[in-house]
């Protein structure tokens, strides 16, 4: 996956601070369609600056597909996957308590995938990289 975007600050540790156009997965075609709430939103990133680009200058920034999965998979699949099997744990008082612990299970699946998301964010997990914008 890739977007051109703008580089808007150099922050330590070589990263850089970009400015991207936030699309829909409809192609972002907002001018015929009206339906989107977010046809304008901007979106910054923070990525490694390992092309050296300055403040101003417009990069492709390139997201490393495999991570992006396989944390969308895990947003999206553990609660659920908690919440079905904690629907069959074999609990006494019948289909209420079984709907409580299934609830239960939805719950710990999205506190999961919260500390995992805050883990990710204080170790600067490397999902982006940034290149030159090739002109031609």
């Amino acid at each position: 996956m890739e977007q051109t975007g703008r580089v808007v600050g150099i922050l330590p540790n070589g990263r850089a601070q970009v400015e991207i156009q936030r699309r829909a997965a409809c192609a972002s075609d907002c001018e015929k369609c009206g339906g989107c709430s977010h046809p304008e939103q901007t979106m910054l990133v923070e990525a490694p600056n390992g092309c050296g680009a300055k403040v101003g200058e417009k990069v492709v920034i390139e997201a490393h597909t495999a991570s992006i999965l396989s944390i969308a998979a895990l947003v999206y699949l553990m609660p659920v996957l908690l919440m079905i099997a904690c629907y069959f744990v074999p609990v006494p008082g019948g289909e209420g308590v079984r709907i409580l612990c299934s609830l239960a299970g939805l719950a710990i699946g999205t506190a999961l995938c919260m500390l995992y998301s805050r883990r990710m964010k204080k170790n600067r997990r490397v999902l982006f990289e940034i290149r030159p914008l090739r002109r031609g």
